[in-house]
């Protein structure tokens, strides 16, 4: 928990209540972190630009009144002496939190799943998703009905011998669900869901003897690096909260949070085939629509966001 120093918490003005900032804040009352409160005034289209008179007043306009109702949510915050900044900016919602987590060297982003407005189907609105993709830093999306507190955080892992930033990101997801649970006493459970790799084509094409083979092979391998990676951690396969399936990963978690009971869903912001830089993860990008609790995504070690400074 305590690697949360500088939290960047996306505020939507147009709502009246902001689970995003409850939830930074009593992370930020157990870590000392700093919050900065930001929201974005969306650029005008460019048919909108050309029907009004001087879009650029009335985009300073509502920059000024965001600036005045994130204030008034950060004043009782400072207090009881917490360090919180605010700053409004106006274009691309994404675009403009990920610079500002540039700038600000933040290492975690607080927001939720959609905006009042947006048009995107599914669980997440197009900023979120956005900033699960291109993020440098962890990304929390919390659910406007998450409980009071966190009672069960599940981690989602990939167990990986041979790739050496995968399998830092599990340690690093390991080591944050253990933060988690113990800051807030709750459970932990780990996942791991394995599959074989073309595996209707292998059937169609393998005597059943031959196929079975392949897959107790298979197995023994995952299992044998799920162990080992368990091990580092205190846990092993057989643990009451660990989770060692055969199944599609995205199924699988849908599967373990669909009776509400899992509070925090933490995953790896890349999968098998996601390229870091460009994509959030082929799997992962199937998760965060399904699944009902919040997530908290980690980028690996190295991960370079496509979104800089100097863009236009």
């Amino acid at each position: 928990m305590k690697r949360f120093q500088r939290i960047l918490v996306s505020i939507d003005t147009r709502r009246e209540d902001h689970p995003p900032l409850r939830w930074a804040t009593l992370l930020a009352k157990h870590t000392g972190a700093s919050l900065t409160l930001i929201d974005v005034v969306p650029a005008f289209s460019w048919t909108m630009r050309l029907a009004m008179r001087d879009h650029e007043h009335v985009t300073r306009l509502l920059v000024d009144e965001k600036r005045e109702q994130l204030d008034a949510l950060a004043t009782p915050l400072r207090k009881k002496g917490l360090k919180v900044e605010t700053k409004v900016f106006s274009g691309r919602s994404s675009s403009e939190i990920i610079r500002e987590v540039l700038r600000g060297k933040h290492d975690l982003v607080v927001c939720l799943p959609k905006g009042v407005s947006s048009r995107r189907e599914g669980i997440l609105g197009t900023t979120a998703l956005q900033l699960l993709r291109k993020c440098p830093c962890p990304v929390w999306i919390v659910k406007p009905d998450l409980k009071p507190r966190i009672r069960h955080v599940l981690a989602a892992v990939d167990p990986a011998p041979h790739d050496v930033a995968r399998s830092e990101l599990n340690d690093t997801l390991l080591d944050l669900g253990k933060a988690i649970a113990t800051a807030e006493k709750a459970r932990l459970s780990v996942l791991h869901a394995w599959s074989i790799y073309g595996e209707s084509m292998l059937r169609s094409r393998l005597i059943e003897e031959e196929f079975r083979q392949v897959e107790e092979n298979t197995r023994t391998e995952i299992e044998r690096a799920f162990d080992e990676l368990l091990a580092r951690h205190g846990m092993k396969i057989g643990d009451p909260d660990v989770h060692f399936v055969k199944d599609e990963a995205a199924r699988a978690m849908a599967r373990l949070t669909a009776s509400g009971d899992v509070d925090l869903l933490l995953i790896g912001s890349t999968a098998r085939s996601g390229v870091a830089g460009a994509v959030m993860g082929n799997t992962a990008e199937k998760i965060v629509d399904q699944v009902p609790c919040s997530i908290l995504a980690l980028k690996p070690k190295g991960f370079v966001s496509p979104v800089t400074l100097d863009e236009s």
